[in-house]
């Protein structure tokens, strides 16, 4: 099926699930297809560099700094609140 679920998977959901998880497909399909033509933009732009440059040119910084419990928990809390949010306004 065209939403990667399984014929007795799908009529067990409800309508609501099943728009959910076409919600989340869809936006799935849209990040690899801009993932697609960020890494063609990359190969064209490679291909005409006149020095190639180094992999730490290319690639970011994988370090980041650590968030404390109570940042952790302040990002949650906002998430959660904009869940919420979106749940009461019907979207």
């Amino acid at each position: 099926m065209a939403l990667g679920l399984d014929p007795a998977t799908y009529w067990q959901l409800t309508p609501r699930e099943v728009h959910l998880v076409e919600t989340g497909r869809m936006r799935w399909l849209e990040a690899q297809q801009e993932q697609a033509i960020a890494q063609a933009w990359i190969m064209a732009s490679l291909s005409r560099a006149e020095r190639m440059p180094g992999m730490n040119e290319l690639l970011r910084p994988r370090s980041r700094e650590k968030q404390s419990v109570e940042e952790q928990m302040i990002a949650m809390q906002a998430w959660a609140a904009a869940v919420n949010a979106r749940e009461q306004h019907g979207r």
